[in-house]
């Protein structure tokens, strides 16, 4: 068994970690949340991640990247009930929380004040007349920005990038992208690297054009999910 690439002990074979001990290969036995931390900081305090701490990171990445899928596909299913002018979710939360159309939801500051209380009909009747742009689209390609910054954040953050993979470059492309204003930034020769999503392939001829809802569509976002966490569990 092969040590992961890019970790302190890949050289030396995994010797201290003992004969085919890579953490990639051994997530979850017999190691608990507590000791995963304690064997990060560790390693960071040696420098740099073991392969144990580096195959935490990467099961960590997967699970966000599974996590992030569940959320966006939650909030599409969402959506359709709440542009529904016949407010079904009403219903729900009239049987299921004994909520009625005059019950108000209140969403609070931080300083524990309540900024409004609308009621819940009312809540239900503006949102089935927006327009659909402002439910569907908008609130998916913000779950789609969100979720590309937190990915990419998370596998900066590892020290897990990697220059020769065409899905971590496209990640890496895309989480840029979505953290300034949704559009491809493609300058000083970038893309320097092959960055590529099932066929999506990023060139420069994108540099100013949109990302999400654009060169990127939901269904591509999840694929990316997808890619990501079986990339970090292989």
């Amino acid at each position: 068994m092969q040590p992961a690439p890019g970790c302190r002990d890949y050289e030396a074979g995994c010797r201290t970690l003992g004969e085919g001990d890579c953490g990639r290969h051994l997530l979850g036995v017999g190691f608990d949340r507590q000791a995963e931390e304690l064997e990060i900081k560790r390693s960071l305090g040696r420098g740099a991640l073991t392969c144990r701490a580096m195959g935490i990171e990467a099961e960590r990445i997967a699970q966000l990247a599974d996590e992030l899928k569940i959320g966006f596909c939650g909030l599409s299913l969402a959506i359709l009930p709440l542009a529904d002018p016949r407010q079904p979710l009403m219903a729900i939360y009239r049987d299921l929380y004994e909520q009625t159309a005059d019950s108000p939801l209140v969403i609070y500051r931080n300083d524990g004040t309540p900024h409004s209380a609308e009621r819940l009909t009312d809540i239900f009747a503006k949102s089935s007349s927006t327009a659909g742009a402002g439910l569907g689209e908008d609130l998916l390609n913000f779950a789609t920005m969100h979720g590309a910054a937190r990915l990419g954040d998370a596998i900066q953050r590892a020290g897990l990038s990697d220059r020769t993979s065409p899905l971590l470059q496209f990640v890496r492309h895309f989480r840029n992208a979505c953290a300034h204003g949704n559009r491809w930034h493609f300058q000083n020769a970038e893309p320097r690297q092959p960055a590529e999503l099932r066929g999506i392939v990023l060139t420069s001829a994108l540099h100013g054009s949109k990302a999400a809802g654009g060169t990127v569509g939901a269904g591509d976002y999840l694929d990316m999910l997808d890619d990501v966490a079986a990339h970090f569990r292989a």
